[in-house]
């Protein structure tokens, strides 16, 4: 897909056998199909343990694709994704597997190459030796976070990765930077003067950035139970969105990577951390499977941090995220400044999931009272519509068509993930040295009810 002119391409998705694999590539890939961003002629080989062979696993994946796929289900277009996958079983930790994984390849006319690393991160390295030793055509890296279990772990990843297949052939996956309305976060604030002209901290009050779910950890618990809300969910994904947030020339795509670097370098803990950090577990999270005994992870986080630069000076960024709460929810709140303390405050809320849209609340004279006030909103609801869904890309979409036309620009980069590992990581060692205790909380609760508890 460089210029005008298609280019055959082969998908190789290790841990084809996944959730990840299951319920976002592959419905994925079926819609690009359906929109024509795949030709029948790509190649999807799909690499997993079990044993199955190619028909067997089409049958496996159908229902999958039926629920998880956007655009409509046709056996027609399910027959044209059946023909490019091949299933291969192999052992990917295992070295030697990666010969007979080259003979399975085979030759082809394919031009360019996409490996998805689909896997837990301790897998990273088998992968990448394995893949060194086989001579593929434009090979293309794309890893799914976390990047690595610890802070060392993803400093020895990134060197290794780099030195075997070059950095620009690296793609740091954070699927919340595909999300259309955090795509669409610099536009509302670039096209729109109303907003551009007043993103300071002279006219915004504070910034939340909240993310929410009614689940608990179920099949995850192997690799939560050792990775906890901070890492899985600030520091993945919240992060980035607020460095998008508080960019300080968006309009300057060549330095929007650097942009986002400065902004995490500078973010900042004000005070004592037991004013500003509260970490939660839900009621029962110890009797879920595979959860540790008196497990000390936290499943609830709420983090309020500062950006030490001029244009975001005494603005505080509220961060939070929780599990088993009463709502699935993820959402950008921005509150502006009001002289009045009397009248209510002006807002700006950015929904991205499930409800993607934007939502304005100001005030209005109340009708038929003299000098009252009410607060009124314009709720605009992209998801709503029936052509909107139907023709907006989901971000796993956004993501592999631009591997394929070799953009970086949506992914994540090192230098942000070593920051942001570097002060989550200052973040709770700090809690666990003050001996600061979990908020155990019941399944169910307001997300707004747990940050009170800190604010």
């Amino acid at each position: 897909m460089n210029g005008n002119k298609p280019v055959n391409s082969r998908f190789i998705i290790f841990g084809g056998t996944g959730d990840l694999t299951y319920r976002k590539l592959l419905p994925a890939m079926y819609n690009m199909l359906v929109n024509g961003k795949l030709q029948e002629t790509d190649e999807i080989k799909i690499i997993g343990r079990k044993p199955l062979l190619t028909l067997e696993y089409n049958a496996l994946i159908k229902p999958w694709i039926i629920q998880q796929a956007r655009m409509p289900f046709s056996e027609e277009q399910f027959a044209h994704l059946s023909a490019m996958i091949s299933y291969i079983k192999m052992d990917i930790s295992q070295i030697e597997e990666y010969k007979p994984l080259k003979q399975a390849l085979g030759l082809s006319k394919v031009q360019q190459t996409i490996a998805y690393f689909a896997v837990a991160p301790n897998l990273f390295s088998a992968i990448a030796e394995g893949l060194s030793m086989i001579d593929l055509p434009d090979l293309r890296i794309v890893m799914e976070k976390p990047f690595g279990e610890t802070l060392k772990h993803a400093e020895q990843l990134n060197i290794e990765l780099k030195k075997k297949f070059g950095e620009n052939n690296l793609y740091l996956i954070d699927h919340y930077l595909g999300k259309e309305m955090v795509r669409n976060i610099l536009t509302i604030r670039c096209a729109n003067p109303i907003f551009s002209a007043i993103w300071d901290h002279e006219h915004i009050e504070s910034v939340l950035i909240s993310a929410s779910e009614t689940v608990g950890v179920g099949s995850r618990a192997n690799y939560f139970d050792h990775t906890g809300i901070l890492k899985d969910m600030v520091q993945n994904h919240l992060l980035q969105l607020l460095s998008m947030i508080a960019l300080e020339e968006p309009r300057n795509n060549d330095t929007i990577k650097a942009q986002q670097r400065q902004i995490l370098e500078a973010l900042q803990i004000k005070g004592d951390i037991k004013d500003n950090m509260l970490l939660g577990q839900y009621a029962g999270y110890i009797d879920e499977p595979n959860v540790t005994k008196n497990s000390q992870t936290e499943t609830f986080a709420v983090i309020r941090a500062y950006i030490d630069l001029p244009r975001w000076h005494g603005v505080p960024f509220i961060i939070t995220t929780g599990k088993r709460l009463a709502k699935h929810n993820m959402e950008v709140k921005i509150t502006f400044r009001q002289n009045d303390k009397t009248t209510p405050k002006n807002a700006l809320i950015i929904k991205i999931q499930p409800t993607e849209g934007v939502e304005l609340n100001f005030n209005i004279k109340t009708p038929g009272k003299e000098d009252g006030i009410t607060e009124a909103k314009l709720d605009f609801c992209q998801s709503c519509s029936d052509i909107n869904r139907l023709n907006t890309p989901e971000a796993y979409e956004w993501m592999l068509e631009s591997i394929m036309n070799n953009e970086h620009f949506w992914f994540s980069e090192w230098q942000q993930i070593d920051t942001s590992w570097r002060f989550i990581n200052q973040l709770k060692q700090s809690y666990q040295l003050q001996k600061l205790p979990l908020h155990i909380y019941p399944q169910g609760s307001e997300i707004n009810d747990l940050i009170k508890e800190l604010l």
